[in-house]
């Protein structure tokens, strides 16, 4: 695949997020612990012409308040131009 990871400094306190990959997408996620604040940072591979996964998205967005997500989304947010991908991740933004 398109292959996905996460590097984390040694002294940072972490642990894996148990994570789903199919058959064409892949998600790695960690979950820091810096001056007891908590982080989860995942980071998503979705190959060309693949849409996005709304229930993951909305499943990162819905169990986090502190989150990064990055990655290769294959989402262009653009009015201008059509992309699937785009229009999903701005209604999951919009919404949560």
């Amino acid at each position: 695949g398109g292959g996905v990871a996460l590097l984390i400094r040694k002294d940072i306190s972490f642990e894996t997020i148990n994570t789903t990959n199919d058959q064409q997408r892949e998600i790695v996620g960690v979950r820091i612990h810096v001056n007891s604040k908590v982080l989860d940072i995942y980071s998503l591979y979705n190959p060309p012409k693949t849409i996005l996964d709304r229930n993951l998205l909305e499943g990162i967005f819905s169990n986090n308040n502190n989150f990064i997500l990055c990655g290769d989304l294959n989402a262009i947010i653009n009015s201008n131009k059509k992309n699937r991908n785009g229009h999903i991740l701005l209604d999951v933004l919009q919404t949560n």
